[in-house]
């Protein structure tokens, strides 16, 4: 005997049209499609990095300014101001302040940013450093 679920499932299923697969135009257009926005996307990322600034950190490695996202927990920290700091690039990726990312202090980094570096203690870093903006 089916159960009241299956009974539920056949009543839904009379009520839906019948599946049609797609046609291989159809799949070959979804694909293109797809692929023009992966296209479209990578260019776009790519042309937000030329416009973001880029910081040479003395030694050879290249930095981005980024800021330290807080912690979201009630909304209310978006408004506290914004520090955007100098974090080397990579997976690794450290301001040179010494700031860094925590559990109970926030998210993680923002990622580059458009803005140039207002950190102070960054700066200074970077002034000894002797890196400079590029």
């Amino acid at each position: 005997m089916p159960s009241v679920f299956d009974r539920m499932f056949d009543e839904m299923r009379r009520g839906l049209p019948p599946v049609v697969p797609p046609t291989a135009e159809e799949v070959a257009a979804s694909e293109a499609a797809e692929a023009a926005r992966e296209e479209a996307s990578r260019r776009e990322g790519e042309a937000y990095l030329a416009r973001a600034p880029r910081y040479s950190l003395g030694n050879g490695g290249f930095a981005r300014s980024e800021r330290l996202m807080g912690r979201c927990a009630n909304g209310n920290e978006a408004d506290r101001g914004r520090v955007f700091h100098v974090v080397a690039e990579g997976p690794d990726g450290k301001a040179i302040c010494g700031a860094k990312e925590g559990f109970s202090r926030s998210v993680g980094w923002s990622g580059p940013r458009e803005e140039p570096a207002t950190c102070p203690r960054c700066l200074a870093r970077l002034a000894k450093m002797g890196g400079a903006r590029c």
